[in-house]
């Protein structure tokens, strides 16, 4: 009686040299329907390449072109506003400590790009110094929608039914007021001091 030792062959189509083959298997997962909507409701932007940027609320008021008519390209404003949303977190994680907003420097560093923080902090003075509201409002859409990407708070997705409007979509919810627009300009005043 002879048993073969080792782990059991895993089942399926084999190639020529037995390794299992990869027919008939996706080749991509594009995410749930959720995911696909959203891509293809982004689709008409930026001349079709928005759909692989909107899985953040920052990418969404990029892609919709909401970042247009500063002195920089909307993306470099998208991307430091990630940047931003990232350090952040990274920066105040949440341990068993005194305080959720304790500094990383005062534990143990994962190794990161930026342990000390001090990219954290140019960037955050930087914020600081375009004014309380500016501040705020950047970080309702890169600090606070992080661990939720999803969502969009909905002063956002005010803006982001006017933009659909605008492309002949048909919209369920209110239109952005006065109060929307001068937010979303406070945001971009924020990401352009934090550019400069």
């Amino acid at each position: 009686m002879s048993k073969r030792a080792g782990r059991k062959r895993k089942a399926g189509i084999r190639t020529a040299s037995g390794q299992l083959s990869r027919a008939g298997l996706p080749k991509w997962d594009y995410g749930n329907d959720r995911v696909q909507q959203r891509r293809e409701a982004f689709r008409v932007y930026q001349g079709g390449k928005a759909d692989e940027q909107v899985n953040d609320c920052i990418g969404r008021v990029w892609a919709a072109g909401l970042l247009d008519g500063t002195e920089f390209d909307p993306a470099v404003l998208r991307d430091i506003g990630r940047d931003y949303g990232g350090l952040y977190w990274d920066y105040y994680h949440t341990f068993d400590g005194v305080s959720s907003y304790e500094p990383r420097s005062r534990t143990s560093g994962t190794g990161d790009a930026d342990p000390r923080g001090e990219r954290f902090k140019i960037l955050d003075r930087k914020a600081r110094a375009a004014g309380y509201d500016c501040t705020s409002a950047m970080h309702s859409i890169c600090v606070n929608e992080y661990w939720f990407p999803d969502g969009n708070p909905a002063w956002v997705q005010r803006l982001l039914n006017e933009c659909w409007l605008r492309q002949g979509k048909l919209v369920v919810g209110y239109l952005a007021d006065k109060w929307d627009k001068e937010r979303l300009q406070r945001v971009k005043e924020c990401l352009v001091a934090m550019v400069s």
